[in-house]
């Protein structure tokens, strides 16, 4: 999921000054000519281990029905000149010492074929952001800097921008990408984030995300401010929000995924690269999915409330958007990754009575309207959560309705979700004591403990 690359991004981020950006040209080794058809190879001295990298070959006469053994090419019309090779990432790391990359083809010329490989490694990059930059003199005051950890934590969600990138980009080594993300009708699908290192922009976890971060910064707004981050921050959550409003296309029409998971995991690219061909999946009246019409409706709910006073047009926006959602969610019961076949095999949903609460809790908060607490209490389930994350959102129920009513039964609830994550109550702890529920993104479990500020004595 989106969260749990952050360990991929800060690893880069460290490894980054001692990286070797390896960028050699060699020429074509042919090792049979027959006719019109023929096979080689380029052959590159690698300083280092490489990891992810593009091979630009350019031929003297126009080749067609190319194939390789290494990697995917990049769309192109039969008899180009020009060709371009993007490792797959199931051949994994190519250690120091000779790396060849074989080829074949058939010419469209008479000529014998030449050309020269050009071999762009992109594993690491010397660009990426120095640490502490844009941080406030005073900000680390701590023997652990929170304040630089909390900028990284922004940081990456700029990097996993889609979309034409505004002036501001401070992530170098990203440019516009998906500028062709169309609906079927072809409504503008542009903007959001990418997920987990990949290109495809799955919107329930996205929504999620959106609502976690724009829920910290309705409660720990101060931090963000004094650690020089507030307006960062802002601008992060906006950047999802807008996509939403595009992708609510009518009452009862949501688009709520842009590229196909299986295609996407097959080719090892940047989203600048890729095919810009890509699916665009909704859900609709006959085609449901309450989760995922929820959880946007939460994460626009909250987006009101963080920019109403900031941005009261925008933040009117949201709201409209956000009744019609949650309307739309409440009359047209089912799973999305039902009507949504290439998300299942992802992001399956297996509860929606949960978003259900969800988003009547924020719809409440937001508007203070009583229909809407009326309508997550009638449907609040009781039982200790099992975690907290884009297909739970038990714990956050528990914690959004004790705030919102005072009532011990909400409590009482609280307590009974925190017993169940201590040793006592039968959670597993590394010898560090991590509370460990499960490999997959492990440390968003962990923050259950500290997804609100909301006092219980």
């Amino acid at each position: 999921m989106l969260l749990s690359a952050t360990l991929v991004v800060l690893l880069a981020i460290v490894g980054s000054e001692a990286a070797v950006n390896q960028t050699q040209t060699v020429p074509l080794q042919l090792s049979e000519n027959a006719g019109a058809d023929w096979e080689g190879q380029f052959c590159f001295q690698l300083a280092q281990p490489i990891l992810a990298f593009e091979v630009v070959i350019k031929f003297n006469v126009g080749i067609k029905n190319v194939k390789n053994w290494l990697g995917t090419w990049l769309e192109n019309e039969p008899c180009s000149q020009e060709w371009r090779l993007v490792n797959s990432d199931i051949h994994g790391l190519h250690s120091v010492g000779q790396f060849c990359v074989r080829v074949a083809g058939t010419m469209c010329d008479t000529a014998d074929p030449s050309g020269t490989g050009t071999l762009v490694d992109l594993t690491g990059d010397s660009q990426l952001l120095k640490p502490c930059e844009c941080l406030p003199a005073g900000a680390q005051q701590t023997k652990y800097n929170y304040a630089e950890v909390l900028q990284k934590s922004i940081l990456f969600y700029e990097a996993q921008r889609s979309g034409k990138l505004p002036a501001s980009n401070r992530i170098p080594w990203r440019g516009d990408s998906a500028l062709q993300d169309r609906g079927d009708k072809g409504e503008d699908l542009t903007g959001g984030w990418y997920d987990a290192g990949d290109n495809v922009k799955f919107n329930f976890p996205m929504a999620f995300s959106t609502t976690m971060l724009c829920w910290s910064l309705l409660e720990f707004k101060d931090a963000y401010e004094k650690a020089g981050q507030l307006d960062y921050m802002y601008d992060s959550i906006r950047w999802p929000l807008e996509y939403f409003i595009k992708c609510h296309t009518g009452p009862n029409e949501l688009y709520v995924q842009v590229g196909s998971g299986e295609l996407d995991h097959a080719v090892w690219t940047s989203p600048e690269r890729m095919n810009p061909k890509r699916p665009a999946y909704k859900i609709d009246a006959l085609h449901p999915g309450s989760d995922v019409a929820d959880e946007t409706a939460a994460a626009m709910a909250c987006g009101y409330l963080a920019f109403k006073d900031k941005d009261p047009a925008f933040a009117t926006s949201l709201l409209t958007h956000s009744k019609q959602l949650y309307t739309f969610a409440k009359t047209h019961h089912g799973f999305y990754s039902d009507s949504v076949a290439d998300a299942a095999n992802f992001y399956k949903s297996y509860n929606y009575t949960d978003e259900l609460v969800w988003g009547a809790a924020w719809m409440y908060k937001a508007t203070g309207d009583v229909s809407y607490l009326r309508d997550a209490e009638a449907r609040y389930q009781s039982w200790p959560a099992w975690g907290f994350s884009w297909d739970e959102k038990q714990f956050g129920n528990q914690i959004l309705l004790y705030e919102l009513t005072s009532k011990d039964v909400y409590k009482q609830e609280i307590i009974s979700t925190m017993t169940s994550w201590t040793k006592a109550g039968g959670m597993t702890y590394t010898p560090k004591c991590l509370a460990w529920r499960l490999e997959w993104g492990s440390l968003r479990y962990a923050g259950l403990y500290t997804v609100t500020s909301l006092p219980l004595e």
